[in-house]
């Protein structure tokens, strides 16, 4: 297939090539994410129990 570059767009298969790349950062960046949430250590928060004496 031969290079179709014209003043009227652009060539599809540049598209392809850049949904491509931009796949491939999302699953790496999504597994990145899934990979450092496993192995984050615990918040240093704690859960605050409210009071049940609150009158609104």
């Amino acid at each position: 297939m031969r290079w179709n570059i014209g003043s009227h767009g652009h060539d599809p298969r540049l598209i392809d090539l850049v949904a491509a790349v931009a796949l491939v950062v999302a699953a790496v960046a999504g597994w990145r994410y899934v990979t450092t949430q496993i192995n984050a250590p615990p918040s240093a928060t704690a859960f605050v129990e409210p009071s049940q004496t609150v009158h609104w």
